[in-house]
């Protein structure tokens, strides 16, 4: 149900949708009892925004300041400790597949990949750290292995070992 309007002019009465006074013909515009019309805005709606931001943000610091929080009605009361024991130190030897060994082989692809690294940090000259060496498998009784120095992003080569003598040299 909205108020009458007047005119300001004349004080009038003005019917609905008009823009100008019937009786004295002024202007009437936007003007409603000498106050200009504008839509009400919101504020509870504002004030209402603003209070659930404060209590959240004061929830999430009380929470955080709170050493621990207390167990749910389905949990626990006691947490259980938790045991952390650090994983055991595995040699090249232990390693999955490092007991791989070719038909008539002496020695295992871990060791086949040892030697290739060896034999190539003696002549090459080429710091162990830098040295990438993988296994390409087993194949007819010798071990092939591709080195890469990663340092320099140099491919170095294929290299076939003997399973035999564990001798290491270059694949053709």
């Amino acid at each position: 149900m909205e108020d009458a309007r007047y005119c300001s002019n004349c004080r009038a009465e003005l019917p609905d949708g008009v823009d100008s006074c019937p009786e004295c013909g002024v202007y009437a515009g936007d003007l409603f009892d000498e106050r200009s019309l504008r839509p009400r805005t919101r504020r509870s709606f504002w004030y209402a925004l603003v209070v659930v931001i404060a209590l959240t943000a004061g929830m999430t610091a009380w929470l955080s300041t709170r050493k621990t929080l207390p167990p749910m009605p389905w949990q626990k009361s006691e947490p259980v400790p938790v045991k952390r024991t650090p994983p055991e130190t595995r040699v090249v030897g232990d390693r999955p597949g490092s007991t791989r060994r070719t038909a008539g082989a002496k020695i295992n692809e871990a060791e086949a990949i040892r030697l290739v690294r060896r034999h190539l940090v003696s002549t090459a000259n080429i710091a162990n750290p830098c040295l990438v060496v993988m296994s390409n498998g087993p194949k007819g009784g010798d071990y092939f292995c591709t080195a890469f120095n990663r340092c320099d992003s140099l491919r170095m080569g294929k290299f076939r070992v003997d399973g035999k003598t564990g001798a290491v040299a270059l694949a053709k």
